[in-house]
């Protein structure tokens, strides 16, 4: 007599179970894109203040912009490796990022260089690093752009399985 309710029972957890499994997977990957989405605002503010921080040390030559430099290019550093990280296994995502680290990198090059430069024209080396700068934001930009995407897709996902959580606990609480 009471096979049927009990199997039926145990059907109802099993389809939640499931369904429960989906929806944290779904957290998880939205999870993903919120991390990603910081490691990017954080990259793309470290870079504004490590140039800012270089003018700085260039017009008054005062060592606490020096550190301050080298504060921002720790921070520009720690975003990469987040950044890289939170990619994982995108082949997409990652030849991104390298074309990103590749341009930080000149950056921080050209920034070095600027610092050790004793000339007091430093016009060509201030041209050329804010070329760099705008290509690397410019990539950023478009990282950003196609992650947002991915993003939205993701916590549509989490919303439409959610969704599908609950219509199958109410059809559990109705049988």
């Amino acid at each position: 007599v009471l096979a049927v309710p009990l199997a039926a029972l145990f059907a109802a957890l099993a389809l939640i179970y499931f369904a429960e499994g989906d929806v944290a997977n779904a957290d998880q990957m939205v999870t993903h894109f919120y991390d990603t989405r910081a490691a990017l605002v954080e990259l793309r503010s470290s870079l504004v203040d490590v140039e800012t921080a270089m003018n700085a040390y260039l017009a008054i030559r005062r060592d606490g912009f020096l550190t301050a430099f080298e504060q921002s290019r720790q921070s520009v550093n720690r975003s990469l490796n987040d950044l890289a990280r939170l990619a994982g296994g995108s082949a997409h995502d990652a030849a991104e990022l390298t074309r990103i680290q590749r341009e930080a990198g000149e950056e921080m090059a050209i920034l070095d260089q600027r610092r050790d430069s004793n000339s007091n024209d430093q016009g060509p080396l201030e041209a050329r690093q804010k070329a760099v700068l705008g290509e690397v934001q410019g990539d950023i930009n478009l990282f950003t752009g196609q992650s947002e995407r991915r993003f939205f897709a993701a916590r549509y996902l989490r919303d439409v399985k959610r969704q599908r959580l609950f219509r199958t606990v109410m059809a559990c609480g109705v049988l």
